[in-house]
């Protein structure tokens, strides 16, 4: 069986996004018709593990996903290229912040503070001002 990392690549790769490589993680850029790219990275260990439950949960409960399943379908990239494109244009959350939640993993405390340096867009902060502590 391969590997988290290996699958999520072989994935990204059948999906026509254009890999970059991190020191702990996969990430891909997908190209909208305007040229515009959404990043998308999951989060995987150097030993190759999944991606763990608390940034499941913080994901599933920000993006407003119904199951674990429909959130671990769209982080596996399933879907076509098509698909995709609409899931984005329905939750745009996911189109502008969808790196910031594997941001809050690097916050070595899950705290408003730590949380509002990683936001970049004053627009939509307000948003984001939620409490994440766990």
């Amino acid at each position: 069986m391969p590997r988290p990392r290996r699958k999520t690549e072989r994935a990204f790769n059948a999906k026509g996004l254009r890999r970059e490589e991190g020191s702990d993680h996969t990430k891909g850029k997908l190209f909208d018709e305007r040229g515009r790219y959404t990043g998308i990275k999951t989060k995987t260990s150097r030993s190759g593990k999944d991606i763990d439950d608390t940034l499941l949960f913080l994901m599933g409960k920000q993006l407003k996903f119904d199951t674990r399943k429909q959130l671990l379908c769209f982080i596996d990239c399933y879907w076509n290229r098509d698909d995709y494109f609409n899931m984005l244009r329905k939750k745009e959350e996911v189109y502008i912040y969808f790196h910031f939640l594997f941001l809050v993993l690097r916050c070595t405390r899950y705290e408003q503070r730590d949380i509002n340096s990683v936001l970049r867009c004053p627009s939509k902060s307000a948003e984001y001002k939620t409490n994440f502590r766990i």
